[in-house]
């Protein structure tokens, strides 16, 4: 499923997950290693490959 498929309601909510994800990392709270298996785990449940979610460039930013 590519972004633009994704209605704006199930985008928003992936993103503040990612985004929650992302500054739990930064403060020390959870290993690189937990994050990858979080940030996958929400990935497979919204149907998003990996390729495609780096593709728009918001995997590359940091909280």
């Amino acid at each position: 499923m590519e972004w633009y498929q994704m209605n704006a309601g199930k985008c928003l909510e992936f993103s503040k997950k990612m985004a929650v994800l992302r500054r739990l990392v930064h403060l020390g709270l959870i290993s690189e290693n937990e994050y990858i298996l979080a940030k996958n785990k929400i990935m497979s449940s919204y149907h998003i490959l990996e390729s495609e979610y780096f593709k728009t460039g918001a995997g590359n930013r940091v909280a």
